[in-house]
């Protein structure tokens, strides 16, 4: 990993550090679903790829993969909904970025 790599990297984990800390205490606001998902996809209830998808068994990489690229596209709506709040907006850009960082562990 380059240099810049590492702290593009480093960067993101704080983002997904502060979007944990805004959620958990209330200063930014999702619907239930998906802040339940937001939490768990950024690494809130762990940083494994399986505990960020929710798997409570050792789903091979295809389940993975597919399991990501759903809650990608989901996301990427979220992110582009123009009718969102701004905080909401945001969040899911993280959530977005989380996943496609997870992508490319599979590739």
């Amino acid at each position: 990993m380059t240099d810049l790599e590492r702290v593009v990297a480093s960067a993101h984990d704080f983002r997904e550090l502060r979007l944990v800390a805004a959620l958990q205490a209330g200063r930014t606001k999702l619907p239930a679903e998906l802040q339940a998902e937001a939490l768990r996809l950024v690494g809130a209830e762990g940083a494994a790829p399986l505990a960020r998808l929710g798997f409570e068994y050792e789903a091979d990489s295809r389940e993975q993969r597919e399991a990501l690229l759903d809650a990608l596209v989901r996301w990427q709506a979220q992110a582009a909904d123009v009718h969102a709040p701004n905080d909401h907006r945001k969040a899911a850009q993280i959530v977005v970025r989380t996943c496609e960082g997870l992508l490319a562990q599979f590739s």
